[in-house]
């Protein structure tokens, strides 16, 4: 059968035709659809604007208009901005950079999530019940009376290992089965353990490490105390509270510094706080870190000298000052052996798999970090960086009032902080923090340095944001203080081309706030990491 024609065309054409013009029609409205998706335009209007530094003054009250992730225009209030755009309007509010940590030192685990407690705080072990109890005393363990109740699903005030001795998933105690557990107290605050590594502390100290680093909670490799072939990005937990804890206080940037348990660590990895996962890691193999003072046998389970006959894989230098020097220095002379042939021999010798990231160093191909507190270690660095022809970054440097001559001589880069009154964390535990001074960042910048500021293992009211008021509170102007925690870290880390300022083809990495920055009652109500809100407090 002939079908009809209409103008030349038959029904079956047209149909055809038509069902073409719709495919087409979807397509257009899918890739019109797409274009809109990939233009996701973010404005922040209504703010004083700081922190463009190169990029010309700060603006009274202005826009800052973000495309696809990327800071696209910065202007007064006439700025024209899409129709279409999400709007930020804070009345009175502000806007700088996303703030950087250059050596921040990361919590890796809540033994249990913020979901599975329903929000509830941080608490002691649960106390058995009554029947495990029982079970505890038939099996021969004593419950502690001074034990109170608290709610089971809370999470413990410090890092938890399961102890052997459980039943039931429950203990009356921490596990410590230590010969000397009966000396612990006559021992004093701050001691370490010469048999189990522990470090003393009273009730009221252990909460001092609540939004920090558990006392012995290190994730360096044990087995050396020299290990810079070994990476801080294995061991990172993306998915920890902690990184929750850095956007909630405007942190977007992050060098994952090692802890200080080694006398030369691994090496750090520059990470941001927030977005998909695949694309957290800037820079995978960062500066190495290497520990002048106490921490080094301190830290973590501790070395200890032989206790008369009685040794561990812990009796091993360096138990001291001149024992971190030797181990240091005897590393740098093994690799240069290795490198030219010649047998590695006598104690405290590195893992073979070190010598080529100590060659590394030495050439100046790895970025060297040295973290130093006292004036004579600052002074010790400097010293065996002179021997060996090294250049690095100097971190901590709480007493560097005492030796800036020493300092500027060398034009090191410094990372100073944290800043505070009464130590808290390992330092609370250390000789090393007695001579403090409030003002020694003051002294920095006034020597004609650019110290970036760092708050290490601190959060919350104490975190990086606070670091920069009490700086300001020491005499820092308000740029000066702004830069030490935005675009001077940028630099250090080499990351200054994506983010440390407000300027147009940056990444849009910022921070709004709900007054005037580093202000005693200021505090961030959105962070803004690509172009999108991950925290909002509005």
């Amino acid at each position: 059968m002939n079908l009809p024609r209409t103008a030349g065309f038959s029904i079956s054409t047209l149909q055809y035709l038509a069902r073409l013009l719709a495919a087409a029609a979807l397509c257009v409205g899918f890739w019109n659809g797409a274009a809109r998706a990939a233009d996701d335009v973010l404005v922040i209007r209504g703010v004083s604007i700081h922190g463009r530094f190169d990029g010309g003054e700060d603006i009274a009250r202005g826009t800052v208009i973000i495309r696809n992730g990327r800071i696209a225009a910065v202007g007064d209030m006439n700025l024209a901005a899409p129709g279409d755009a999400t709007v930020i309007e804070v009345e009175g509010g502000s806007i700088t950079p996303g703030l950087i940590d250059a050596h921040a030192l990361l919590e890796p685990t809540d033994r249990i999530t913020d979901e599975a407690r329903n929000g509830r705080p941080r608490q002691p072990l649960p106390v058995p019940s009554p029947d495990v109890l029982a079970r505890l005393a038939a099996a021969g363990h004593d419950h502690h009376e001074e034990d109170a109740k608290v709610d089971p699903l809370a999470a413990p005030e410090l890092t938890w290992v399961q102890p052997d001795n459980m039943v039931d998933g429950e203990s009356c105690c921490d596990g410590s089965e230590c010969a000397l557990a009966s000396s612990h107290e006559a021992m004093g605050e701050g001691n370490v353990c010469p048999v189990c590594g522990q470090v003393i502390m009273s009730g009221m100290d252990r909460l001092r490490y609540a939004s920090g680093l558990a006392p012995r909670s290190s994730l360096v490799e044990s087995s050396s105390e020299v290990v810079p072939h070994t990476y801080v990005v294995d061991s990172i937990n993306f998915r920890s509270p902690d990184f929750d804890r850095l956007v909630r206080g405007g942190v977007t940037t992050v060098f994952a510094a090692p802890d200080s348990a080694a006398v030369i660590g691994p090496r750090g990895a520059v990470v941001r706080t927030a977005g998909p996962i695949k694309g957290r890691v800037m820079q995978d193999s960062g500066d190495v870190l290497a520990s002048f003072g106490s921490d080094s046998f301190r830290f973590g389970g501790g070395n200890q000298s032989p206790f008369g006959t009685y040794v561990t894989n812990r009796t091993r230098r360096p138990n001291s000052r001149m024992g971190v020097a030797w181990v240091f220095r005897k590393a740098f002379y093994d690799a240069e052996k290795h490198a030219a042939g010649q047998p590695v021999t006598g104690a405290d010798q590195p893992p073979v798999e070190a010598f080529e990231s100590l060659s590394a160093i030495r050439g100046g191909q790895t970025p060297l970090r040295i973290k130093a507190r006292l004036q004579r270690d600052i002074e010790t660095a400097y010293r065996l960086a002179e021997e060996f022809g090294l250049k690095f970054t100097l971190v901590e440097a709480t007493e560097a009032y005492k030796c800036m001559p020493a300092i500027t001589a060398h034009d090191a880069p410094v990372i100073f902080g944290p800043i505070y009154v009464d130590p808290t964390g390992v330092r609370a535990f250390s000789e090393e923090t007695r001579e403090s001074l409030l003002s020694t960042i003051k002294m920095l910048v006034d020597a004609g340095l650019q110290p970036a500021i760092t708050a290490m293992d601190l959060r919350e009211e104490d975190g990086l944001a606070r670091q920069a008021m009490y700086a300001m509170r020491a005499g820092l102007t308000f740029d000066e203080a702004l830069k030490a925690v935005t675009l001077t870290p940028a630099k250090m880390l080499g990351v200054a081309d994506e983010v440390g300022s407000i300027e147009v083809g940056k990444r849009g990495d910022v921070v709004v706030w709900n007054g005037e920055p580093f202000g005693a009652t200021s505090r961030p109500v959105a962070v803004v990491m690509d172009g999108k809100v991950v925290y909002d407090a509005r």
